[in-house]
């Protein structure tokens, strides 16, 4: 509490039963191996920063807890860094807590850097929503999504090294 900042440890897994929601000015950094199963229509929202350290080895995976049909994610960075290595984000419908975000992964306002992920089986508008960010995303593939795969609003991206597999 003392840091501003949650953790999940390396390689724990955790069934997620009402949408998780990180304050203002918190953080969350979800750690190598680690899964977080969303049950239906629950997802997580984050008011901060995020740091994602998963490994080439050990990937960090949000996913729904039986099925696709899970909320997805939504961080409003207020400025924060979103740092993300080696994530799996499998589903996600863009719908937190009966509002519809257009991504299943969303990043409002933050500088962000995504390398080595993967985006896969959405549900959404878009796989992957930026909005008013300064990014790199290198090495990501996107796949498999019902409409955009990547949507920039507002926006400087840098993408390279990625790809993009069965889109809309």
């Amino acid at each position: 509490k003392s840091s501003n900042s949650f953790f999940v440890e390396a390689n724990k897994t955790i069934i997620i039963n009402e949408t998780l929601n990180i304050p203002e000015n918190y953080s969350l950094t979800l750690n190598e191996g680690s899964i977080l199963e969303f049950k239906g229509d629950v997802g997580l929202v984050i008011k901060g920063g995020l740091n994602v350290n998963g490994s080439n080895i050990k990937q960090v995976t949000l996913q729904g807890n039986s099925d696709k049909n899970w909320s997805g994610v939504l961080v409003l960075g207020n400025g924060k860094d979103v740092v993300i290595n080696n994530i799996k984000v499998i589903g996600g419908n863009g719908i937190i807590n009966g509002i519809s975000h257009r991504g299943a992964f969303t990043v409002h306002n933050s500088e962000v850097n995504i390398n080595n992920s993967i985006f896969k089986e959405n549900l959404s508008e878009d796989a992957l929503n930026l909005v008013q960010v300064k990014a790199l995303l290198n090495n990501i593939t996107i796949s498999d999504t019902n409409s955009d795969g990547l949507d920039v609003d507002y926006g400087e991206v840098k993408i390279v090294d990625s790809n993009f597999i069965n889109i809309g």
